[in-house]
Formats: C-alpha cells, structure tokens, sequence
C-alpha cells in the first residue's frame, strides 16, 4: 500500500496535460484530501476510538470509510460522461452525512434517558420529524433558515442550466426558491403531556405560522 503524505505539492502526480482532465483533477484532489485526513488522524488519536465506538453503537450507520469510497467512485464515474449526463449524475440525491450523524447523535441521547421527551437540533441540517420509544420520545430538526434552492429534476438539465452552474453570478438563478423559517413550538399544560411540532413562519413581519409536521 503507498502511504500518502501531507503537505501535497498542488497538483503532484499529474502528467503533463492532465491539468485539463476533470477525472484527474477530482483524483489528485481526493488524494489530497485522504492525505490530510491521514495526517489528522496521527496528530489525533482520539478521533480513531470516536470513529470506532460509532460503528459499535450504530448498526443504523453506513461505515464511513465504504461510503467515501463509493461516493468517490461515483462522482469519478460522473466526471468521464459527456456534459449534461454528468451534471445529471451530480445531481442525484445523496444520503445527508451530517443530517444522519446528527440524528444518530440525538435518538443516542434520548435512548440514554426515557425521561427526556424532545432532542431538538437545527443551525444548517434538514427539516427532520423522528419518533422513538413508540411515540413517547421525539427527535425533531429545524434545518436551516439560510437561503435554498430546488435541485433540478433531470429532465430541467439543459445546456442553459449547465452554463448557469459554471457562471451563476452572472444571472438570476433559474432554480426554486424552497427556503423555510422552520421552528419548534413546544406547550405544556398541568397534568397533560406535552407537544412539540415544527412549524413554518409565511407571510413576513404580518405573517403567520402553520404547522408542518
């Protein structure tokens, strides 16, 4: 096995020419960022026995170290076809990594204490509504209030759309505009059991709130 090291000159490795090749651009980056990865991994020990101890306790959690690999493959694949099938294959949707590991993290911390009745996480995940311990525990995720867009359905793919994704400051963005001001709205009364829901704000400072979930 040929071990990598870190710092990487930019670009090492390439042949003369394949500056211009994005698979190879793709590859030497990867081995750029494995290196680095290598070298955090030495500088701390502690990172292994964290990694370890979330494949022991979570047998919901795709190994990691597999899932790069594959991802990797795939994005590789994707790189070598022509330009609209490749920004289509960029585009499939993908599990969310850090959307599972935060929900792994919240459901582990409600499992570690029936008496808990809501984890409630957000900042910049997705919009999340988990039920455990039938029904009497919930893991519930705000996602983000920064600004998102749609992604496009393959057959939206056009050389238009391709030329928007190399330059998109140079015009208005063609997408959906799918943001949402997401929040909790938890009550409690004496003697009855508490609720939670997520909730969405619609119509600005004269709005109003809807449930969602």
């Amino acid at each position: 096995m040929t071990m990598l090291s870190y710092p990487r000159t930019p670009l090492e490795g390439l042949k003369p020419g394949e500056e211009h090749i994005p698979t190879r651009l793709f590859e030497t980056a990867m081995l750029d960022l494995a290196a680095f990865q290598q070298d955090m991994i030495a500088r701390k020990p502690e990172w292994q026995a964290v990694e370890a101890w979330m494949r022991v306790h979570s047998a919901e959690q795709q190994d990691p170290q597999a899932g790069a690999i594959t991802e990797f493959y795939e994005l590789r694949n994707a790189l070598s076809l022509p330009l609209i099938e490749a920004v289509k294959a960029l585009l499939q949707p993908r599990p969310y990594a850090m959307g599972e590991s935060v929900a792994l993290g919240m459901r582990s911390i409600l499992r570690a204490d029936s008496t808990l009745r809501y984890a409630i996480a957000g900042h910049t995940h997705m919009v999340r509504h988990d039920t455990l311990n039938e029904g009497a525990q919930t893991y519930l995720n705000t996602g983000t209030w920064t600004t998102r867009e749609s992604t496009p359905a393959p057959d939206d793919v056009t050389p238009e759309l391709a030329r928007w994704l190399r330059e998109p400051w140079r015009a208005a963005s063609p997408l959906q505009d799918i943001t949402q001001m997401v929040f909790v709205v938890a009550r409690g009364e004496d003697g009855q059991p508490s609720t939670a829901s997520l909730c969405v704000w619609e119509g600005g400072e004269q709005g109003h709130y809807r449930v969602v979930s």
